[in-house]
Protein backbone atom coordinates (compact mmCIF):
# COMPACT_ATOMS: atom_id res chain seq x y z
CA UNK A 1 0.00 0.00 0.00
CA UNK A 2 2.69 2.57 0.78
CA UNK A 3 4.59 1.53 -2.53
CA UNK A 4 1.71 2.47 -4.59
CA UNK A 5 1.47 5.79 -2.60
CA UNK A 6 4.71 6.53 -3.34
CA UNK A 7 4.46 5.40 -7.27
CA UNK A 8 1.22 7.61 -7.34
CA UNK A 9 2.79 10.69 -5.85
CA UNK A 10 6.26 10.43 -7.64
CA UNK A 11 4.07 9.57 -10.93
CA UNK A 12 1.82 12.69 -10.43
CA UNK A 13 5.01 14.83 -9.73
CA UNK A 14 6.59 14.40 -12.57
CA UNK A 15 3.49 14.60 -14.48
CA UNK A 16 3.25 18.38 -12.93
CA UNK A 17 6.70 19.20 -14.01
CA UNK A 18 5.96 18.33 -17.51
CA UNK A 19 2.95 20.76 -17.39
CA UNK A 20 5.42 23.28 -16.13
CA UNK A 21 3.34 23.31 -12.57
CA UNK A 22 4.01 22.62 -9.47
CA UNK A 23 2.72 19.82 -7.65
CA UNK A 24 0.20 20.97 -5.27
CA UNK A 25 -0.59 18.08 -2.80
CA UNK A 26 -4.24 18.48 -0.96
CA UNK A 27 -3.51 15.13 1.00
CA UNK A 28 -7.17 14.04 1.11
CA UNK A 29 -6.39 11.44 0.04
CA UNK A 30 -3.18 10.46 1.35
CA UNK A 31 -4.51 11.25 5.16
CA UNK A 32 -7.96 9.14 3.89
CA UNK A 33 -5.49 6.34 2.41
CA UNK A 34 -3.22 6.20 5.55
CA UNK A 35 -5.68 6.11 8.30
CA UNK A 36 -7.41 3.16 6.52
CA UNK A 37 -3.97 1.45 5.90
CA UNK A 38 -3.66 1.92 10.07
CA UNK A 39 -7.14 1.35 11.03
CA UNK A 40 -8.13 -1.55 8.90
CA UNK A 41 -5.01 -3.84 8.86
CA UNK A 42 -4.47 -3.38 12.58
CA UNK A 43 -8.14 -4.82 12.48
CA UNK A 44 -7.12 -7.71 10.47
CA UNK A 45 -4.88 -8.59 13.66
CA UNK A 46 -5.49 -11.27 16.03
CA UNK A 47 -8.70 -11.53 14.63
CA UNK A 48 -10.69 -15.23 15.19
CA UNK A 49 -13.55 -13.89 13.19
CA UNK A 50 -11.33 -13.69 9.58
CA UNK A 51 -13.34 -16.97 8.64
CA UNK A 52 -16.36 -15.48 9.44
CA UNK A 53 -17.98 -14.15 6.14
CA UNK A 54 -20.20 -11.47 8.68
CA UNK A 55 -17.00 -10.15 9.56
CA UNK A 56 -15.57 -9.42 6.21
CA UNK A 57 -18.61 -8.07 4.82
CA UNK A 58 -18.78 -5.77 7.84
CA UNK A 59 -15.09 -5.27 7.50
CA UNK A 60 -15.29 -4.08 3.40
CA UNK A 61 -18.80 -2.01 4.43
CA UNK A 62 -16.72 0.08 7.12
CA UNK A 63 -14.10 0.61 4.58
CA UNK A 64 -16.39 2.17 2.62
CA UNK A 65 -17.68 4.25 4.76
CA UNK A 66 -14.46 5.55 5.53
CA UNK A 67 -13.63 6.35 1.95
CA UNK A 68 -17.03 8.31 1.46
CA UNK A 69 -17.26 10.26 5.53
CA UNK A 70 -13.24 11.19 4.69
CA UNK A 71 -13.21 12.05 1.16
CA UNK A 72 -16.87 13.96 0.86
CA UNK A 73 -15.80 16.14 4.24
CA UNK A 74 -11.73 16.24 3.53
CA UNK A 75 -12.79 17.32 -0.41
CA UNK A 76 -14.25 20.92 1.18
CA UNK A 77 -10.75 21.73 2.76
CA UNK A 78 -8.25 23.85 1.34
CA UNK A 79 -5.36 21.42 2.59
CA UNK A 80 -5.66 18.68 4.85
CA UNK A 81 -2.63 18.47 7.04
CA UNK A 82 -1.09 15.30 7.36
CA UNK A 83 -1.18 14.94 11.21
CA UNK A 84 -4.81 14.78 11.04
CA UNK A 85 -3.74 10.93 10.22
CA UNK A 86 -2.48 10.49 13.46
CA UNK A 87 -5.23 12.33 15.07
CA UNK A 88 -8.03 10.40 13.78
CA UNK A 89 -6.63 6.61 13.48
CA UNK A 90 -7.15 6.04 17.02
CA UNK A 91 -10.48 7.26 17.51
CA UNK A 92 -11.65 5.65 14.49
CA UNK A 93 -9.96 2.06 15.77
CA UNK A 94 -10.97 2.46 18.88
CA UNK A 95 -14.97 2.98 17.15
CA UNK A 96 -14.37 -0.09 14.87
CA UNK A 97 -13.17 -2.10 17.52
CA UNK A 98 -15.85 -1.65 19.32
CA UNK A 99 -18.46 -2.07 16.21
CA UNK A 100 -16.19 -5.57 15.40
CA UNK A 101 -16.64 -7.31 18.93
CA UNK A 102 -20.21 -5.96 18.91
CA UNK A 103 -20.74 -8.02 16.05
CA UNK A 104 -18.46 -11.19 17.59
CA UNK A 105 -20.33 -11.48 20.63
CA UNK A 106 -23.74 -11.40 18.56
CA UNK A 107 -22.39 -14.21 16.48
CA UNK A 108 -20.50 -16.14 20.07
CA UNK A 109 -24.56 -15.43 21.23
CA UNK A 110 -25.59 -16.78 18.52
CA UNK A 111 -24.20 -20.29 18.31
CA UNK A 112 -24.75 -21.13 21.98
Amino acid sequence: MGLLCVIGTATFAVFSARRGTAPQFKNDWSVTIITAGIVFGYLLRNRSLKHDARFWITWCVLLLVHFAAFLSMFSHMQKVPLIWGAAIAPFELVALTFIIDCIASHHAGGQS
